[in-house]
């Protein structure tokens, strides 16, 4: 009789221990669903191959933050090749530079936020996910005050501003 309440009782834990964990989908709608754009975030993540093996929030959250640092540097080289360009107005050009700045700090907050990350310091992380918002607002105010209405840099500064919330939000579930 005691054999079969320890079977009983080795079965019941490993059931309850499979349901207690996450899926990468459980994680990443519970991410996702409170994010300024839930459609962004799920098709960002889900293009990512690393995804399908996260098994935590923390997994996502570097993920999310390596996936944020290299949209901000493209999103830099972007900006830079239009500065340079002999086809852009050129009272344009200053706001281009400022924003070519602002987004060498964007990189560098969701840089140092995934360091953070790393080390436990999921506040000091926040705020820097924070800070990349702030520093793509600046590019954006730039770019009114110079009356440049440049598409392509609009769609990128939003893009921005999603990897923002999303790592405002992953940063915040830790």
């Amino acid at each position: 009789m005691g054999s079969r309440i320890r079977v009983f009782f080795t079965i019941f834990l490993f059931l309850l221990l499979q349901s207690e964990a996450e899926t990468p989908e459980s994680l990443l709608k519970e991410l996702c669903v409170n994010s300024k754009n839930p459609n962004f975030c799920m098709e960002t993540f889900n293009a990512d191959p690393r995804t399908s093996s996260a098994n935590d929030i923390l997994s996502l959250a570097k993920i999310g933050l390596d996936l944020a640092t290299k949209d901000s540097l493209k999103t830099r080289d972007h900006i830079q090749e239009l500065s340079a360009s002999k086809m852009t107005e050129p009272q344009f050009k200053p706001a281009l530079n400022l924003c070519v700045e602002s987004y060498n700090g964007i990189a560098a907050s969701f840089r140092s936020a995934y360091g953070e990350v790393e080390e436990g310091e999921y506040e000091t992380a926040n705020y820097d996910t924070l800070i990349a918002a702030d520093d793509a607002g600046n590019c954006n105010k730039s770019l009114a005050n110079a009356k440049a209405r440049i598409q392509s840099v609009a769609d990128k500064i939003q893009v921005t501003r999603y990897f923002s919330d999303i790592g405002d939000r992953v940063t915040t579930l830790l």
